[in-house]
């Protein structure tokens, strides 16, 4: 039987409860080997993002002690995120089943991804379920969407109920105000006031 590996990617702006407890839930449900956690170098489609040394600084503080979690700092950290460089480290561990970990708005959106083809192929995506019963229409309106290809597509739901409310956009906006949010880890909350980020 080979080993089980989730992977949480992201661009992490910053890390906070709602990513770690993500990745613990899944590891925890599916048995995983672990999961690592997989910082975007780049953001294209974002405005203003935290530089990546940054952010995966941050990202190994929230991750510390836990053996389990991990960022991912291999030969791929620094490429683009997309499913040619998913494809590419998945074939560098063939020993290793990866597991993609998606919360339900960006599993909607799967039918637009890049060599989805391969994506599906190869894929089996760890789908989680913040409790409104939302992954079962959502996996069905992807099979409908994928046509043929929708038969092949291999999804394990989970129910998450951590920190589901969380978000970097939410954390950001506490912090520019001056709140300490709860959702912030605090070796994270720390660094973020040592370098001064997140202010207006």
């Amino acid at each position: 039987m080979s080993r089980r590996i989730g992977l949480l990617t992201g661009t992490f702006d910053p890390i906070h409860f709602g990513h770690t407890e993500l990745a613990e839930a899944a590891l925890s449900v599916f048995g995983l080997e672990r999961v690592l956690i997989w910082l975007n170098a780049e953001a294209p489609h974002k405005v203003g993002v935290t530089p990546h040394d940054q952010r995966l600084a941050m990202a190994k503080l929230a991750t510390a002690g836990n053996g389990r979690v991990q960022v991912y700092a291999g030969e791929f950290s620094n490429q683009p995120h997309n499913m040619r460089t998913f494809l590419k480290m998945a074939g560098s561990c063939p020993d290793a089943q990866l597991g993609y970990i998606v919360g339900a708005d960006t599993f909607a959106n799967v039918y637009r991804w890049d060599e989805i083809q391969s994506v599906v192929k190869h894929t089996t995506f760890l789908l989680a379920e913040r409790g409104s019963k939302r992954a079962s229409l959502v996996v069905q309106e992807l099979r409908e969407r994928l046509g043929p290809l929708g038969e092949q597509l291999r999804v394990e739901v989970f129910e998450f109920t951590g920190h589901d409310a969380a978000s970097s956009l939410g954390v950001r906006a506490q912090l520019a105000a001056g709140e300490r949010p709860a959702a912030v880890d605090p070796r994270v909350y720390e660094y973020i006031a040592t370098n001064g980020l997140y202010r207006r």
